[in-house]
């Protein structure tokens, strides 16, 4: 665990987002290439809204962490105002930090949005849930590398601990100087150097792990039925968000970080509860579709057979 590389004082966090999004290109390109075979004027263009839609979604999850936070300081400051007249505590709307639920709603609308709006203009030949699905596989293992930065820097970390599993960080790190005095005495999430908590980051990037090796290789698996690997290969969107959000929801009982809450849940929990839902509506209403496409094809052939044999009994 080190926030910053000795000797050249660049900071982890930062390696590994870099190294999350090389993966993210990386595995993008090589689905688009290896698996679709399309041309490289598309590939280029589909490189190009892929950043576009990182940039949006850096925007939306700095704008994600900032409202969290704001909100957080705006109940810190009323629950202080029961205990002290003048509260010291900064309630200004600042962006410093990240959420990856606003990179992951942000990039992902953005994307989808582009592609429903430029996919003529620019002749691309996949469908917007096919380049989702190429997405999907490249965000589930960028974010795992970013969730090692984490770790790393000390963000996002666990509550204390007495398991085996506890780490604990060196003296100094982010988790320790978190504990900031309002008022006079009243400490928020405060952690005694040396207190061991719950590696929460890695779980995340081990359950993240997972959920891509089952979207990679479960469709290749020969002892599942092909209408199952098909299904798999054809909703990798919706199973990397409905297992992503169980995994966060999960996970966040373990958190230690305070971000204020709504009623017993965290930011993430609720977040998680949204996106699950919206998810499994839209898998659902795509199925549908896609069952009513399917039937009313057959019956527009069933219709155009009789149609042919009328006429050739009037003949």
């Amino acid at each position: 665990m080190a926030p910053v590389i000795p000797g050249i004082g660049v900071s982890t966090f930062a390696i590994f987002t870099a190294l999350g999004f090389v993966a993210f290109i990386l595995i993008f390109v090589f689905a688009l290439d290896r698996h679709h075979k399309v041309s490289i004027d598309e590939l280029c263009k589909a490189i190009v809204i892929a950043f576009v839609s990182i940039g949006i979604g850096v925007g939306s999850a700095a704008m994600l962490d900032a409202i969290v936070h704001y909100i957080q300081r705006r109940q810190i400051a009323l629950e202080l105002s029961l205990i002290y007249p003048y509260p010291e505590v900064n309630v200004s709307f600042t962006m410093a930090g990240i959420s990856w639920y606003g990179m992951l709603i942000g990039g992902l609308s953005s994307f989808a949005v582009i592609h429903k709006l430029f996919a003529k203009k620019l002749k691309l030949k996949l469908g917007t849930m096919q380049y989702l699905n190429l997405v999907a596989l490249g965000m589930c293992l960028g974010h795992a590398f970013g969730r090692i930065g984490c770790f790393m820097g000390g963000c996002c970390y666990g509550g204390p601990t007495d398991s085996v599993f506890g780490v604990v960080y060196p003296d100094g790190a982010f988790i320790y100087r978190q504990c900031i005095q309002y008022g006079t005495d009243y400490c928020r999430g405060c952690l005694p150097v040396g207190t061991a908590v719950w590696p929460v980051q890695l779980f995340e990037t081990a359950g993240l792990l997972l959920v891509f090796c089952f979207m990679l290789f479960a469709p290749k698996f020969g002892l599942l039925p092909k209408k199952l690997k098909s299904s798999i290969a054809n909703n990798r969107i919706f199973i990397y968000l409905i297992g992503y959000s169980i995994l966060r929801f999960l996970l966040e009982f373990l958190r230690g970080d305070n971000r204020g809450g709504i009623h017993e849940l965290s930011p993430g929990q609720f977040i998680s509860i949204i996106v699950f839902s919206i998810t499994i509506s839209l898998w659902v209403l795509t199925w549908f579709l896609s069952k009513r496409k399917i039937v009313r094809a057959v019956e527009l052939r069933g219709l155009a057979a009789r149609e042919g044999l009328i006429r050739d009994r009037s003949k």
